[in-house]
């Protein structure tokens, strides 16, 4: 099973559409690897509250780079300034991995988002964030999102998609056909972190 390091490693050795090694700043994949290390490949989704009754209707799109700055705001709303994601992070899978990130949105507000990558052979996609606006959650936002970002990285030729998730989650995955293949790992990212590693196979 490939890393996200692994994976960026073997994403910016192709081109795509004029992206290539020289563009991708080594500052950039350092803070990028500093990122992995601190979010460790977990999807991070809390406990379902029903905040807002929804009469808008949602939207649901792949991310373009204007995004960027939105969806930073959107994790940092919901984590703080100390958990969220990089806009380093942000930036590069808009460019690298646009075609697996969706977004949703009400009257164009970002309100969520779902990062998909996957490796350069497509044998396996990863689901690396899946974030949505306080207000907005317990309306099924992040289960479309993760449809989504399935069926794009199934389309891709993945044959299988896999997550991390911290053990109160595990069911919320496994109502979306994702099955645990992986004991508890205790400690997995540090002290008190631990996970399981699901996969969702097509």
């Amino acid at each position: 099973m490939q890393t996200l390091q692994q994976l960026l490693q073997l994403t910016i050795n192709k081109k795509d559409g004029g992206w290539n090694a020289e563009k991708f700043k080594v500052s950039t994949y350092k803070m990028c690897c500093h990122h992995i290390a601190q979010r460790a490949w977990t999807v991070r989704h809390s406990s379902s509250r029903k905040n807002v009754i929804m009469t808008d209707e949602i939207t649901y799109r792949q991310v373009e780079e204007t995004d960027a700055s939105l969806i930073v705001s959107v994790d940092e709303s919901r984590y703080g300034l100390g958990k969220a994601l990089s806009i380093f992070y942000v930036k590069d899978c808009c460019k690298l991995y646009n075609e697996t990130f969706f977004v949703a949105t009400v009257k164009d507000r970002i309100i969520g988002f779902c990062i998909g990558l996957s490796s350069k052979s497509k044998e396996t996609g990863w689901i690396s964030a899946v974030t949505v606006s306080e207000d907005y959650k317990g309306n099924g936002i992040g289960e479309n999102l993760v449809k989504n970002v399935c069926e794009k990285l199934k389309n891709a030729g993945c044959s299988a998609v896999s997550l991390t998730a911290e053990p109160n989650l595990v069911a919320y995955y496994e109502k979306l056909s994702f099955v645990r293949i992986s004991e508890e790992l205790k400690n997995y990212y540090g002290e008190g972190e631990h996970r399981f590693i699901l996969r969702k196979t097509f």
